[in-house]
């Protein structure tokens, strides 16, 4: 089971300086205290209006992951981008450029994205003030979020979500957040079942990767 540090300090730059100056430090508020929970924090979600100013509009945060070095060569980082940059445009939210969290060749099989990177980060932030409830997590899919076995996957779904942040996956536009899951069950079942399929997704690969492996070592050991 994934754990959120509880560690306090007092932070004396804002997130975007910290993380410029070589990493998010784990912080509570900025008095030094520990952040009130979840459950305190908690606001009802605003309606998006295309006739917002930016300083009205809803913030918006993307999330980019993938899990190779051969990938960042490839399409995955432009696609994700664009897909953040295009949503944010059609349902008038006001993507934050500069304050933004990327994963990248970062395997989420075993949570590494959320126990120690940039997804870890993002509630940290939430919880800190510095990303304001009632944003948006932009994300290509939940697959993107975490691979992990669903039973340690869904409890890091919910505590983005009940943080006050609504999660969409890009892919197929859906808005999880704290309202819809509770007046629609079966949004919980919807993303447990992308959860399960993507965890299987990557416990194959590790198993053909274990396997090849094998069958190279044994090769080379014939080798006279």
């Amino acid at each position: 089971m994934v754990k959120i540090s509880t560690d306090t300090g007092t932070p004396s730059e804002s997130l975007r300086a910290r993380r410029y100056n070589n990493g998010l430090a784990r912080h509570g508020t900025a008095d030094g205290t520990n952040g009130p929970t979840w459950r305190q924090r908690m606001a009802d979600i605003e309606g998006v209006s295309h006739n917002q100013t930016p300083a009205e509009r809803p913030r918006a945060y993307s999330y980019l992951r993938f899990s190779t070095p051969e990938q960042m060569a490839g399409d995955s980082f432009r696609r994700q981008s664009t897909l953040a940059a295009a949503y944010a445009t059609k349902h008038g939210l006001d993507l934050d450029t500069e304050l933004t969290f990327q994963d990248l060749g970062v395997s989420a099989y075993r949570g590494a994205n959320f126990q120690a990177g940039a997804l870890g980060q993002f509630l940290e932030a939430v919880h800190a003030g510095e990303v304001p409830q009632g944003s948006y997590l932009l994300i290509e899919s939940l697959d993107r979020m975490s691979r992990m076995d669903p039973w340690d996957a869904l409890p890091v779904f919910q505590m983005i979500i009940n943080a006050g942040v609504n999660v969409v996956t890009l892919i197929d536009e859906k808005v999880y957040s704290r309202e819809e899951m509770r007046a629609q069950p079966m949004k919980i079942m919807e993303s447990l079942f992308v959860m399960i399929r993507a965890n299987e997704e990557s416990a194959t690969k590790s198993r053909r990767g274990k396997a090849s492996w094998q069958g190279k070592r044994i090769k080379a050991a014939d080798i006279p």
